[in-house]
């Protein structure tokens, strides 16, 4: 292989530069400071950059015919998870419109689903339910604003609090980011001792 078919990924400045066929674009988004600071916490808690918590939350909100996003199917096994931090399994036996029925450890119970985050709610006891831990702790908070939950109730700061707690406890491992710039190091070469100073 010569040298010049290898991929080159830095100019001459170490800077990356975008692949003829990159699995991501950069995109440059304006968000509110309030809105950074809550993506920077995902951020920390999930061990990846701020463009991963960012696509996997389009992804829950844009329909993506070719990956049906539909967890909540029939048959399914779902994690739930209540307000005092209590997990169970359940398997989903029917769905109607809104309305999500579920068996184990109870006969039934019934959720409202909470359209286009795969996540269903029960309100008294407030719990959760949905495919993995990974799910409420990535989308916990956006989905339950977005039902018209106040963030604010005491039982809700106790869910997310529970959801965050849960995610630290999961430890995922660190994902690389394909976005990181590194700049070369503004200092001077030092020679070595006893060796002498080629830039002389």
């Amino acid at each position: 292989m010569s040298i010049e078919s290898i991929p080159i990924s830095r100019d001459s400045l170490g800077r990356f530069q975008e692949k003829k066929t990159p699995r991501a674009k950069r995109v440059e988004v304006w968000l509110e400071p309030q809105l950074i600071s809550r993506v920077d916490s995902l951020c920390e808690l999930l061990k990846v950059g701020r463009g991963r918590i960012i696509q996997r939350l389009m992804e829950r909100l844009l329909p993506n015919e070719n990956q049906p996003a539909d967890h909540l199917s029939p048959g399914s096994s779902i994690t739930r998870l209540d307000y005092q931090g209590n997990e169970s399994n359940s398997m989903v036996l029917a769905r109607q419109g809104h309305l999500l029925l579920t068996s184990g450890p109870e006969p039934w119970l019934e959720w409202e689903i909470i359209q286009g985050w795969n996540l269903a709610v029960r309100r008294s006891p407030l719990e959760l339910a949905g495919p993995s831990l990974e799910h409420f702790v990535a989308i916990a908070e956006p989905a339950l604003l977005s039902t018209g939950f106040d963030l604010e109730d005491q039982y809700i700061k106790q869910l997310l609090n529970h959801c965050k707690t849960l995610g630290e406890a999961a430890k995922p491992q660190i994902e690389q980011e394909d976005d990181i710039e590194v700049l070369p190091w503004p200092g001077s070469i030092q020679p070595l001792e006893g060796l002498s100073n080629p830039l002389r």
